[in-house]
């Protein structure tokens, strides 16, 4: 229907219900129909709902810090794995849920505390005192109104209040946390006869009529994945910069609007000899330390030198250097020296929370105000980006519009003057060669989406970055021949026989063990058959302990019954084990060990309890998850 409309859209009939449909949007307005229609949101509840902005907001800001914890190597399609779509969701859902909860029970922050709290916040205090301009500065920086802040702080200290209540755990009995400490720490030793599936695989005997059945029952691990042909328009900030202009007014708004950007403030190179003060090391043990250090220096010795001598700090293998600091950024405890000593003077002896210091100013940069001239280059730069951004949800629509009534994109992205590119043939896993854009899972999810010869909708692909892509072939995936994958199919049939011969013999083992054979009878079965005996371990493990199976299985088991009913599941073998002692938690080291339990249990449970508080807020808020909008974003 949608390519009918496109084709004839030059037609009398397509302009005449063009006209009906603008009507009917002015009358009814358009509002609604965008709304309920272009705005589905992900999730919902009583009174809130979570749209696709705030969810790709809160995703992206989740994402960027998940791969900030994984060096910076993580891709999309990893963290979707991981689940990352579902904890960002998640974590919104319960956001809302607390929001509500909140107004419900009419909680409130005092003004004097929200004052009080942002005026504590390390981020906006100069020296020791609360700095406002430094506080706007910050917000304006995070595009972010003082208003709007507090309003989310004072969100946040609401959600915050309840989490505390919640999560407060009155008191645990002392057999509570007993158990728990027996559990943990008991010791316990086990018998095991082990089988490696690996080397039998070594006897399979294998001919080509088992591997081609075996690949037509295992067709979908042996697959050439689908491959599509795309043509496509992107419309993203690059493309649109040669249209933006700016005036010297407006560079020279900017600059006075944004002031507090352009003040450098003082900057000093420091570098310290530090003695610690440890139970090995008393006060008066370090301030001599530093006065040897200091005669060292007084006979001309470097300061380097005499760093690396006696230096406790990490940074003695630099000479002492720490590198540059502001005010803000060094040690509260050594600012005072560090700001005032001139330039190759050594400070006397400044103690700290990590012991006592020498400081030396090596270099010292002065606060500058750089000039409009000076920061004309870098505000072009920030204005280009910024209009850049806004003239592409403003073309935007009119790309969508364009693409609609042409559905020719080449010609559209001529007449826009947008970059245009047809791909070969790719899959979503092996696209060698390809863009930046082509590489994102927005762009690759809507190519493998978008039937044969069927056009886009528009996507942002990423904040102020669109595409529209035409599928121009589309080859689906095809059972690969036995020539191409006989490798891999061999080792996988390998491996399945081995795995199943290994659980027949330890199924064996398991049953002459329980017909009351000795484990050297069971041993025997089989050569490649081994049989050991643990070291005590405990159930969370450690170095050279049993298969975590081996581990969950013990714990079940008491002497009475030392015998494993199952053949357990390790890593490439099969294990049958047996109960063999139990060494008892020693009483006086269990009195002690409860008291350093009971911190971490308490938060424990505290969490149990929230996580049960929010189950029941969210079956109280009939929350709706929209898995067909989440799956698109």
């Amino acid at each position: 229907m949608l390519n009918l409309m496109r084709r004839s859209a030059n037609t009398w009939v397509i302009k005449a219900l063009l006209v009906f449909i603008a009507l009917t949007f002015v009358i009814w307005g358009v509002g609604d129909y965008v709304n309920q229609e272009g705005q589905m949101p992900v999730a919902e509840g009583k009174g809130w709902s979570i749209h696709p902005r705030e969810f790709s907001v809160a995703y992206d800001n989740e994402f960027n810090r998940l791969k900030n914890r994984f060096g910076g190597v993580l891709d999309k399609k990893t963290a979707e794995m991981l689940g990352l779509k579902q904890r960002a969701l998640q974590a919104l859902i319960h956001r809302h849920l607390l929001e509500s909860a909140s107004q419900r029970l009419r909680l409130t922050v005092a003004p004097e505390r929200l004052r009080q709290t942002i005026a504590s916040n390390p981020a906006f205090l100069v020296g020791e005192r609360f700095d406002p301009e430094r506080y706007r500065q910050l917000l304006r920086n995070n595009r972010m109104t003082p208003k709007e802040f507090e309003s989310q702080l004072t969100e946040e200290m609401l959600t915050g209040q309840i989490r505390h209540v919640t999560t407060t755990v009155v008191a645990l009995p002392d057999l509570l946390l007993q158990d728990v400490y027996r559990l943990e720490n008991e010791k316990r030793v086990v018998e095991m006869l082990r089988l490696k599936f690996k080397p039998l695989e070594a006897d399979i005997p294998v001919t080509d009529a088992q591997l081609t059945t075996f690949l037509q029952k295992h067709s979908e691990r042996f697959m050439h994945p689908a491959q599509v042909k795309v043509e496509y328009v992107l419309l993203d900030g690059n493309s649109v910069k040669q249209a933006v202009t700016l005036s010297p007014t407006e560079i020279k708004e900017y600059y006075e609007e944004n002031s507090g950007d352009f003040h450098r403030e003082e900057r000093r190179q420091i570098s310290h000899i530090l003695a610690q003060v440890t139970d090995d090391q008393s006060e008066k043990s370090a301030l001599e330390r530093l006065q040897q250090a200091r005669e060292r220096l007084n006979k001309g010795e470097p300061f380097a030198r005499v760093a690396q001598a006696l230096s406790d700090d990490v940074s003695k293998a630099q000479g002492g250097a720490l590198g540059e600091f502001t005010r803000e950024t060094i040690d509260h405890a050594l600012e005072g020296a560090a700001f005032s000593l001139p330039v190759g003077q050594v400070s006397e002896p400044i103690k700290s929370e990590f012991g006592y210091h020498l400081l030396l100013v090596t270099a010292v940069q002065a606060a500058e105000n750089r000039t409009l001239e000076q920061v004309t280059p870098e505000i072009k730069e920030r204005l280009v980006e910024r209009k850049a951004q806004e003239l592409v949800y403003e073309r935007s629509s009119l790309l969508d519009e364009r693409v609609a009534a042409s559905g020719n994109l080449q010609s559209v992205a001529q007449a826009m003057q947008l970059p245009y590119r047809q791909t070969d043939f790719f899959s979503r896993d092996d696209h060698k060669g390809a863009a930046e854009v082509e590489q994102d899972d927005k762009f690759l999810d809507t190519a493998f989406a978008t039937p044969a010869g069927e056009t886009s909708a528009l996507v942002e692909i990423k904040e102020s970055a669109f595409v529209v892509l035409r599928v121009l072939e589309r080859r689906e995936p095809t059972l690969k021949s036995l020539e191409e994958s006989r490798e891999s199919v061999t080792n996988l049939f390998k491996t399945e026989q081995a795995h199943q011969q290994a659980g027949e013999w330890m199924a064996k083992a398991l049953k002459m063990l329980q017909d009351g054979k000795s484990w050297e009878e069971a041993a025997r079965l089989h050569p490649a058959m081994r049989r050991e005996v643990s070291e005590p371990f405990v159930r969370g493990g450690g170095k050279e302990t049993p298969p975590p199976a081996v581990r969950q299985a013990v714990f079940k088991l008491d002497l009475a019954n030392p015998l494993h009913p199952g053949v357990l599941e390790g890593l490439e073998e099969l294990l049958v084990v047996r109960l063999q002692k139990i060494e008892a938690v020693d009483g006086q080291t269990m009195a002690a060990g409860v008291q350093k339990l009971r911190p971490a249990l308490e938060e424990s449970v505290g969490q149990e309890q929230l996580a049960a508080f929010l189950r029941g807020l969210w079956q109280e808020g009939r929350v709706e998850v929209h898995q067909a909008v989440l799956e698109k974003l």
